[in-house]
């Protein structure tokens, strides 16, 4: 046995003189591992190797198919956290109760509210916030088109500016202010069917309406026309408005609202 081990020995010194031992470590594993392979093919019969095949086919067929994901789409995820930013409320000082922020749908239609100052004490204002008992759409056509300065340049049925559901009912537009003010005017834009507005009231704080407007429902031949209403001597602070609407006896349709501009001294 030591004299076997000993040729061996001497064998492999003699194999290996002037080689990378690594190298020849490394060849005689791989012959090795050929052999083995070699040797398990030829005792496997051809219907394993058929059903080896098959499973590998199958495998492959399994992991190529689309399988649905729970995981978002990045796309849209994108889209609703841009959907997000937007509908952030935007807060201001106000003692209305009612008006405690922007509109999603006004920050959306880009018209959110602006503030002119004439002089250190009148304040001339466009609405920051709009409801109406009824509108012919929840955008367009609706409350929120009554909100920020006027867009609506020609006279026309245009849907930026408010109009009740249907041409010939009674409806009201009630409309909220950032700066509460004394009172001394107002003027309202209309561009479609003018001169159906019967009744004008600005609201104080405290919830209660004073009149300064009433007509009879009557159209108006200028066509856009802008109303103008004066207020003497207002004893009261007020930062929203109300305006009533009666079309029963329209022939052309909608009366239509663009904008309305509250002016007022500030109030302290």
């Amino acid at each position: 046995m030591l004299l076997v081990l000993g040729f061996g020995s001497l064998g492999y010194r003699d194999y290996t003189a002037g080689r990378n031992p690594w190298k020849v470590m490394s060849a005689m594993i791989l012959n090795w591992f050929r052999r083995t392979i070699r040797g398990i093919g030829q005792n496997i019969d051809q219907r394993v190797w058929l059903v080896l095949i098959l499973v590998i086919l199958l495998a492959v067929i399994v992991m190529s198919v689309p399988v649905e994901s729970n995981r978002p789409d990045p796309v849209m995820l994108q889209m609703t956290m841009d959907a997000a930013s937007i509908q952030t409320s935007i807060p201001y000082s106000t003692l209305s109760v009612q008006l405690t922020q922007t509109p999603f749908e006004a920050v959306v239609a880009e018209i959110a509210p602006t503030l002119a100052l004439a002089g250190r004490q009148e304040v001339r204002q466009y609405a920051a916030g709009a409801e109406a008992d009824t509108e012919r759409g929840r955008i367009d056509w609706g409350a929120l088109q009554a909100i920020g300065a006027p867009n609506t340049e020609a006279c026309s049925d245009a849907r930026t500016a408010w109009s009740t559901a249907l041409p010939n009912e009674q409806g009201s537009l009630t409309l909220y202010y950032v700066q509460l003010v004394r009172p001394t005017a107002i003027m309202i834009r209309q561009t479609y069917n003018p001169g159906f507005i019967t009744r004008v009231a600005l609201i104080d704080v405290q919830g209660e309406e004073h009149v300064v407007y009433e007509a009879a429902p009557a159209l108006s031949f200028q066509c856009p026309f802008e109303s103008v209403i004066l207020i003497q001597q207002a004893d009261y602070a007020a930062n929203a408005i109300k305006i009533t609407v009666d079309q029963s006896a329209s022939a052309g349709g909608w009366n239509q609202i663009d904008a309305v501009e509250l002016i007022g001294v500030r109030y302290n």
